[in-house]
């Protein structure tokens, strides 16, 4: 007897207790100790418990040494259980049924138990454009993890503890791009396809937001001061096919150099909506071919993939004064090659040594340019060129 095999439906995350009276076979209350009792909780058929089967631990189990025996035990996974008392290996349980029917319910909300799912919250994405909405579901969850059904009484919290930010270098720090205008929407049920199987939820909320670059994904939400459970979340967030008209080069191997002297420029791939690529594994797909001059002339080296600047590293050397023309192409795999903006490069100089060198090197009118005076990373070849 007691709340613990009661017919009040038990809190999730609450201690509760029951007394299990010893009789003998002719049903007489036992007056002393000694039986060796187990328990343990079984989930109901059908039931929607979080958790299976539970035992509770010999030391919840006291002897009162008068034939009372009292029991506690902490239920956390909500739904329809048999709480199965035996003793000697034979159960005891009331009349046409297998044990003790109760009902474990929701406990109060916590925050820190709340969960978001989405792409770019539990998974990196791909998207294809500026317009694409992307959903995120944030499912309200007691102390012990179990959904509760929310009376939409958090939205405005949500709306105020939400904020999104994309970093769009190859590294997750430094300037970033915040995401606004997410909508914060409350549904009393909402039917979501996971899998492949249809659920229908209840008490839910959804956050749907446009990203307007890609990058580093981070999104951060507390409720009051409380962070959900993995907040802050950081994900990749990558454009999709590479759009060769939309890609282009920038450095001062566009401008020219002198003969000799190693130069670099960087090209940029972008896709039709001008998101940039952070694909490293493209370098096949680009080409770079260099005309005016002698092949035997021209060394080259790249593309690489340079994660410091975002972008991939073309570098060359010619040893013969000449104007030279260089074209870069981007072909997708099985597609059509294409030139990238303002490809090709022509009328690059390709000047002689024509220095006195006993003339003194004046520092204001030399320049140095190249992406090794941006960002760059450790063990990531990189070059800057001087004039």
């Amino acid at each position: 007897a007691g709340a613990g095999v009661g017919n009040a439906p038990l809190v999730a995350g609450e201690r509760t207790t029951f007394t299990i009276f010893a009789a003998d076979t002719y049903g007489n209350q036992l007056r002393s100790g000694g039986a060796i009792f187990s328990v343990s909780g079984v989930p109901s058929s059908g039931s929607n418990s979080a958790d299976a089967r539970f035992s509770v631990s010999a030391s919840d189990i006291i002897d009162n040494e008068d034939g009372t025996y009292s029991v506690a035990y902490t239920p956390s996974g909500a739904g329809d259980y048999f709480i199965e008392i035996s003793v000697s290996g034979d159960l005891i349980f009331p009349p046409g049924q297998t044990g003790y029917p109760v009902t474990v319910v929701a406990g109060p909300a916590s925050f820190d138990k709340f969960t978001l799912e989405g792409p770019g919250v539990d998974a990196d994405i791909t998207v294809s454009g500026t317009n694409t909405s992307i959903r995120l579901i944030l499912q309200p969850r007691d102390e012990s993890g179990n959904a509760l059904v929310d009376q939409d009484q958090l939205t405005s919290d949500i709306r105020e503890g939400l904020s999104q930010r994309i970093f769009p270098r190859a590294v997750p720090s430094g300037a970033s791009r915040n995401i606004i205008n997410q909508v914060v929407t409350y549904h009393p049920s909402l039917t979501t396809v996971v899998g492949g199987i249809s659920t229908t939820r209840k008490g839910v909320y959804t956050i749907d937001y446009t990203p307007t670059a890609v990058g580093f994904l981070q999104t951060v939400l507390s409720i009051g001061t409380v962070h959900i459970q993995g907040s802050p979340f950081l994900k990749r967030l990558s454009s999709g096919g590479v759009s060769a008209g939309a890609s282009f080069a920038d450095g001062p191997g566009l401008q020219g150099t002198t003969v000799g002297f190693e130069t670099s420029f960087l090209i940029y791939l972008r896709d039709a909506a001008n998101f940039p690529s952070s694909d490293a594994t493209l370098s096949s797909s680009l080409d770079v071919t260099i005309t005016g001059v002698a092949a035997s002339s021209v060394s080259t080296t790249g593309p690489v993939w340079s994660a410091g600047s975002g972008a991939y590293l073309f570098r060359y050397t010619v040893t013969k004064a000449a104007n030279v023309s260089i074209f870069v192409t981007y072909t997708p795999a099985g597609g059509t090659t294409g030139h990238i903006s303002d490809s090709p490069f022509t009328e690059v100089a390709i000047t002689a040594v024509l220095v006195d060198p006993d003339a003194a090197i004046d520092p204001a009118k030399s320049r140095v340019m190249g992406p090794a005076l941006g960002v760059v990373v450790a063990g990531e070849i990189t070059a800057a060129a001087g004039t």
